[in-house]
């Protein structure tokens, strides 16, 4: 690689608002350097900030490297909700998630010229869904705190009611319990569409353009959890559907270019919820189908749980382990 990674991303940018960013370099100049004037330390701040994507352009196109599509094993990396809601810092954060996504993209950097192309998933919302507190009222009229979990009984004994869509929030209650999902969780707003906080980390973004460029390879783009009346942990699969219809035409066209590459690594946020349910879909989509399920690698030092659920997590993906002989690797292991 001709670009050096400092020139393509700013690790001590990820997943920081310019705000914080800014003044954290002024309070670290003003430690380092306690003589220098004010003004000399703002135009110091300034003359650090910023790599432009005419400069990614520039530095993407003088890598010269083979176009992807004339990959003879093709890969693809699958980035499962790397948002900054999901970072330290957000609304729904998961502890490690900053240094998740700097270790995303150094494995991005260093197989770039191995790597077919780079799908990436938002989980994407509004305020009103069934898993946000606006949601519910409960029987003093005020809405659920934060990680309350609600069960079809709560609403049978009058203790939450749902504020929208009754009869459907009713309805996916006793489908969660009848087909033995997990419970409805009520989860802090979170990448609501349109904010700060929906948006990809720029650094990781920063990496994947660059990466498109150098190897004239679109980055795929995929928007899920956009049903207000179910939860989509996985990236596949509604949690729920009265009709029992989880997965529309354009999951199934996602899935069938999914397949045809070689080899398909999964990582992200966090890997108690969304990775790991995006994965045991994929598998059990493909379960009679073993040269598929195969190509699956999970790589474990990209992504971190939800804290409390670590042991479940790991027995589960044990068991993926046992049953579709997918692989579980740090990204400092892989070679391709």
């Amino acid at each position: 690689m001709k670009a050096n990674l400092e020139q393509i991303v700013d690790f001590s940018k990820i997943a920081k608002t310019e705000k914080e960013w800014t003044l954290e370099k002024l309070r670290q100049i003003k430690k380092d350097e306690p003589d220098m004037e004010f003004d000399e330390i703002l135009q110091k701040v300034e003359d650090m900030k910023g790599i432009e994507v005419k400069d990614l352009i520039k530095l993407a196109e003088e890598e010269k490297m083979t176009p992807a599509v004339n990959d003879i094993k093709k890969s693809l990396v699958v980035v499962i909700d790397a948002q900054n809601d999901f970072h330290e810092g957000g609304s729904l954060a998961v502890p490690g998630a900053r240094e998740d996504t700097k270790r995303t993209i150094e494995f991005i950097y260093k197989w770039a010229h191995k790597i077919t192309n780079v799908m990436l998933s938002l989980d994407t919302h509004t305020v009103a869904q069934i898993f946000h507190s606006i949601f519910w009222i409960d029987k003093d009229g005020n809405h659920p705190d934060p990680y309350t979990v609600i069960e079809p009984e709560d609403v049978a004994a009058g203790k939450y009611k749902p504020a929208f869509h009754v009869n459907v929030a009713i309805d996916y209650l006793k489908g969660l319990k009848i087909e033995d999902k997990k419970k409805l969780c009520i989860w802090p707003e979170h990448c609501l569409q349109g904010t700060r906080g929906w948006l990809p980390e720029e650094q990781l973004m920063n990496m994947i353009y660059f990466y498109s460029i150098a190897r004239v390879s679109r980055p795929i783009f995929y928007l899920k959890g956009q049903d207000a009346d179910s939860e989509m942990y996985g990236i596949f699969e509604k949690e729920y559907s009265k009709d029992g219809v989880t997965m529309n035409q354009a999951v199934l066209k996602i899935l069938s270019m999914i397949e045809k590459y070689d080899v398909i690594y999964f990582l992200g946020q966090a890997k108690s919820h969304c990775v790991l349910e995006s994965m045991k879909q994929f598998l059990k989509r493909y379960e009679n189908r073993p040269e598929i399920t195969s190509k699956v690698v999970f790589v474990i030092d990209c992504s971190s749980c939800v804290p409390g659920f670590e042991d479940e997590t790991q027995r589960e993906l044990d068991d993926l382990v046992k049953n579709y002989g997918i692989k579980v690797m740090k990204s400092t292991e892989i070679q391709m």
